[in-house]
């Protein structure tokens, strides 16, 4: 068995185990978890979060577009591209965690891309995005122990992703944090309906953010299933930044939404494909 293989495998039992994890968590808090989410008004959040989550996968697919496009083939255009994005984003879900990006080789290959460019392309999304979601994991423990150097650093941050927008991996890294940022939002939104006390929410944020992370890079996770979770829950336990039930309920939460959210971003595909085929038409000859 190839190292890769090895790999993919001791990822997949990683999330095994992992989802184990969140389960007994979830078992032993059982109680407190039925009082938060039978919460009405948690349940109208989660739904307006599932769909601004879905929204905002298209930032992601349009920089992953624009590193592509970075040649200048005229063959190609962001928005069927992004259509690309969009109608492989479910894959991820498939097991080893990886089907995305194949589906993305084969079907943005039919449009004309190498295989070459789509592969580098992928891999330039994996390292901005992750860029992205440490730095403002980093930027809000920053915020929690001293806010003014951290809104030094965002904003010098926030001028030098605009002076160099123009560069495809720093567009990239651009849109991640755009949709990172509302991530950060939405878990805001089911806090403040489930806990009236926000004073730790930089750090809970924090926690989030590097089980994001841990999901994202660990392969043979389908989707990050389990393993974002029992990370978000385990750092966050051990932080002491809120009481159990309630990380969990956030855990489950924002689980709920990314998978209702990528269902939604995946309807986005045929809208790209229609504004793809009326740019075409409505090309002059």
């Amino acid at each position: 068995m190839t190292g890769r293989r090895w790999l993919s495998w001791l990822g997949f039992v990683l999330a095994l185990v992992s989802m184990v994890f969140v389960a007994r968590q979830l078992f032993a808090l059982r109680a407190d978890l039925s009082v938060l989410l039978g919460n009405p008004r948690l349940l109208i959040v989660i739904a307006a979060c599932a769909l601004t989550y879905a929204v905002s996968l298209n930032l992601l697919g349009y920089g992953w577009a624009g590193l592509i496009l970075k040649t200048r083939n005229n063959a190609l255009d962001r928005q069927t591209l992004m259509g690309v994005f969009a109608a492989t984003s479910l894959a991820k879900y498939l097991p080893g965690n990886v089907m995305h990006y194949a589906g993305r080789q084969w079907l943005a290959s039919r449009y004309g891309a190498t295989q070459a460019r789509i592969a580098a392309a992928s891999v330039g999304e994996v390292i901005a995005t992750l860029a992205a979601g440490l730095s403002a994991a980093g930027g809000l423990w920053l915020w929690h122990i001293a806010p003014l150097p951290a809104g030094i650093i965002a904003t010098v941050i926030f001028v030098i992703c605009l002076r160099f927008v123009r560069h495809p991996l720093i567009a990239m890294f651009t849109c991640a944090l755009m949709f990172f940022v509302g991530n950060i939002l939405m878990l805001l939104a089911m806090t403040l309906v489930v806990s009236a006390n926000d004073d730790a929410f930089a750090m809970l944020a924090c926690a989030y953010l590097l089980g994001w992370a841990a999901g994202n890079i660990v392969p043979g996770a389908p989707g990050g299933l389990g393993i974002r979770e029992s990370a978000f829950i385990a750092v966050g336990t051990q932080l002491a930044i809120a009481s159990p039930a309630l990380i969990a309920t956030l855990a489950v939460a924002m689980r709920l939404v990314s998978i209702a959210g990528d269902v939604g971003f995946y309807c986005f595909a045929p809208y790209w494909r229609y504004r793809t085929a009326l740019t075409k038409s409505t090309r002059p000859l």
